[in-house]
């Protein structure tokens, strides 16, 4: 019973770990989608 408990709270923290990685490269594909429209509407001004 408990092996099993420890199994599933280890299975959530690395579950946990993907969902932040991901949502961390969202920020970061967001971010840099910006500055590249950002950078491109300075040059054209």
């Amino acid at each position: 019973m408990l092996e099993d408990i420890s199994a599933f709270c280890f299975q959530s923290r690395d579950l946990q770990e993907m969902l932040a990685r991901a949502f961390m490269y969202e920020i970061l594909e967001i971010s840099l989608h910006f500055f590249f429209f950002h950078s491109r509407d300075l040059q054209e001004m």
